[in-house]
């Protein structure tokens, strides 16, 4: 889109005055400006003046737009190259991949248990002698499709070695003596706080810093017991709000809270700063998706070719090797040497080395892997050749996955009652949503169906994981959909229900 708007600032300003716009053209020129209104990318003082210019020029055809009109959307776009180019600029490495694994999240988990902790502790820190207990722990469930707090855990915990609280201790949380006194072991906690937790399936751990999820291990080898979070995942929030951007170093929670614009509820105790730093989140996951937006708008402004190259790519290493007159091997491997030096006999198919390690490094899906010795590349999935048998690790998720369709697509799935691999020889799934939902729009209206895969896991229905994070079954039967999801302009998975023959009715 940006490119777009920076080629309307010269095709206006060179426009004829009095001159009215073709149909399609001005079409154009608006859906450019509700763009800058709408995008989350751009200040809140740029989208208020782009919203202005779109209510001005609303009901009226471009024969009708003063030279004033025409001045005013020549600034506006020149103002959002600018202001694009700023937040791009921002963008580094790090913070691009903090976003794509954060973002992430909320399609592999159904909740996040944030958690947080109170520990014995005393006013010298020097004091090595001192062994930190936890003393208190509070968790705040997050829904992740809304990332509301749906369910909070607290509960008060007796130490076994230091007994008595340090009177900087009793300050600093304002937990009494006789709170610990009333207080049920670790042990005992720990036991209730993991069948709390096992209320809700599918579950990541996450807390301010890596302390908590330390000081819960280190409790649990004291009990000699297992840690109640032992089986889960953990993330480290602080760092992710770090490599997002909002913040450098030096800073605690209640700064965080304060950069996104919320108050800070009671501080040092267990239950309100779990709530405060589960708070964060929806700010996070924002940061993350604007990020996102904008890396894409980015590569779109410098990736036709090697897209338009990657697609020719793409069709020799997976389907008609033999067109660029050369050969695979049962791993999908292929000599680069005859493969560049074939496609150089057709001028308009050329690929050079250089355009091909950047074609590889530059490739949004990963596609492709060369070698570790650069003599050979290959595709590392969707083949239809049935000689190529990829050695894909066995895995058994335990997170959602899901395949992207289009409506089109959707039917014949639903007639078959199956996603089949049809030429592939696998069937492709994907834990990042706006991945499938970028596949589904290929072809179409984008649909995106949510793949049971712990059902698939009990089954006993083998799933793969290719080198380049894609997930690959043979076939997928419907009774092993848990959701399908039409509109995808939506925020939420769309209502409905299951009948007791496991077949989806759609509300």
């Amino acid at each position: 889109m940006i490119k777009k708007i920076t080629g309307w600032i010269e095709a206006l300003e060179s426009k004829k005055p009095n001159k009215a716009l073709k149909t399609t053209h001005e079409r154009s020129v608006k859906r450019c400006i509700d763009y800058c209104a709408t995008h989350r990318g751009f200040s809140s003082e740029f989208n208020n003046a782009a919203h202005k210019l779109q209510n001005e020029i609303e009901n009226r055809s471009s024969d009708n737009w003063t030279i004033d009109t025409y001045e005013k959307i020549i600034n506006l776009f020149k103002s959002s190259t600018k202001e694009i180019n700023d937040s791009v600029s921002l963008i580094t490495n790090e913070s691009l991949s903090a976003a794509k694994s954060f973002f992430k999240l909320r399609n592999k988990y159904d909740y996040f248990f944030v958690v947080d902790l109170e520990m014995t502790c005393t006013e010298d820190r020097t004091d090595k002698q001192f062994l930190m207990e936890t003393i208190e722990i509070g968790c705040a469930v997050v829904d992740s499709n809304n990332l509301k707090i749906i369910s909070t855990f607290k509960s008060f915990v007796k130490p076994s070695k230091n007994k008595t609280l340090t009177p900087f201790c009793k300050k600093l949380t304002n937990i009494s003596q006789d709170d610990i006194n009333k207080a049920d072991d670790f042990t005992t906690v720990s036991q209730n706080f993991k069948v709390y937790l096992s209320q809700f399936q599918n579950g990541l751990f996450m807390a301010w810093g890596s302390g908590d999820d330390k000081q819960l291990k280190q409790d649990a080898k004291l009990n000699t017991i297992d840690s109640p979070i032992e089986n889960l995942d953990n993330l480290n929030l602080k760092t992710f709000f770090k490599n997002l951007g909002f913040s450098g170093k030096g800073f605690g929670l209640k700064k965080a809270l304060n950069i996104v614009g919320l108050e800070q509820g009671e501080a040092h105790r267990a239950l309100s700063d779990a709530i405060n730093t589960a708070k964060l989140l929806p700010a996070m996951f924002e940061k993350a998706e604007i990020f996102l937006d904008e890396s894409d708008s980015l590569k779109y402004l410098n990736t036709k070719t090697i897209n338009s190259k990657g697609r020719l790519l793409t069709f020799i290493l997976r389907h008609k090797p033999e067109d660029a007159g050369v050969t695979l091997n049962d791993q999908g491997w292929c000599d680069i040497e005859p493969l560049l030096k074939n496609l150089k006999k057709g001028q308009q198919n050329k690929i050079t080395l250089n355009e091909l390690f950047e074609l590889v490094e530059n490739d949004d899906e990963s596609r492709f892997q060369i070698s570790p010795d650069g003599k050979e590349i290959r595709c590392l999935q969707g083949h239809s050749l049935s000689y190529v048998k990829i050695d894909f690790v066995t895995v058994k998720p335990e997170f959602n996955l899901f395949h992207g369709t289009s409506d089109v697509g959707i039917k014949g799935i639903m007639n078959d009652k199956s996603i089949k691999r049809m030429s592939r020889n696998f069937v492709q799934l994907t834990d990042d949503i706006r991945k499938a939902k970028k596949i589904g729009a290929r072809h179409g209206s984008p649909v995106i169906i949510k793949i049971d895969t712990r059902s698939m896991n009990r089954d006993n229905i083998a799933i793969f994981k290719s080198e380049n994070g894609v997930f690959l079954t043979n076939n997928v039967p419907a009774m092993y959909f848990s959701e399908i999801k039409y509109n995808i302009a939506d925020e939420y998975w769309p209502p409905q229900k299951k009948e007791a023959n496991n077949q989806l009715v759609y509300i």
